[in-house]
């Protein structure tokens, strides 16, 4: 079973979370991104509020039990704020072969071709891995979440004076999250 999927069924089996949003971008043919052919975003946020870094990084760390991240950015506090944390997971995915024929029709090359042409043509084979990487970010609480998804807002910080437990719309309460 591919990293991504144990990912997310990891968070979806999780009773103490809630999975906001999932983004997959793909880019194959390779050629449209250097480095990632797939890249899969979770967004996920605590069911009850979550505000202490300690206890976030903790709970981060929990989110996929048994699947060591390849990477991974730590929740970082300071006086006026906090920057959140999220998992990286990298695998292969596949490989794209590539081949370019190179022919030349001039006579006078012909008579004398360049190194490396037999016959006139000259055949260039390679060989991309194709590579996934799926994040997961996870928020103090689904009303954050929600704003980083849909609006852009503290995507990746936020100052401690938005940060505090507070009352959610009739919607969140409706999807069994609270503060």
């Amino acid at each position: 079973m591919s990293k991504m999927l144990v990912v997310r069924n990891a968070l979806f089996s999780n009773p103490n979370i809630v999975v906001i949003d999932i983004q997959a971008n793909c880019f194959i043919p390779s050629y449209y991104c250097s480095s990632w052919s797939e890249t899969v975003s979770f967004v996920v946020a605590p069911k009850k509020g979550v505000y202490d870094r300690e206890k976030l990084q903790e709970m981060m760390l929990q989110l996929v039990p048994g699947l060591e991240p390849d990477a991974k950015d730590d929740f970082y506090a300071w006086d006026t704020g906090m920057k959140f944390g999220k998992l990286y997971f990298d695998e292969q995915i596949g490989e794209e072969k590539i081949r370019r024929e190179i022919v030349i029709t001039d006579e006078s090359l012909l008579a004398k071709p360049p190194e490396e042409f037999f016959g006139g043509k000259r055949v260039i084979e390679t060989t991309k891995i194709l590579q996934r990487r799926s994040w997961v970010y996870l928020y103090p609480n689904a009303k954050i979440a929600l704003g980083a998804v849909h609006e852009g807002k503290n995507q990746y910080q936020i100052d401690l004076s938005e940060l505090k437990p507070e009352r959610f719309a009739r919607l969140l309460y409706r999807l069994g999250l609270s503060s």
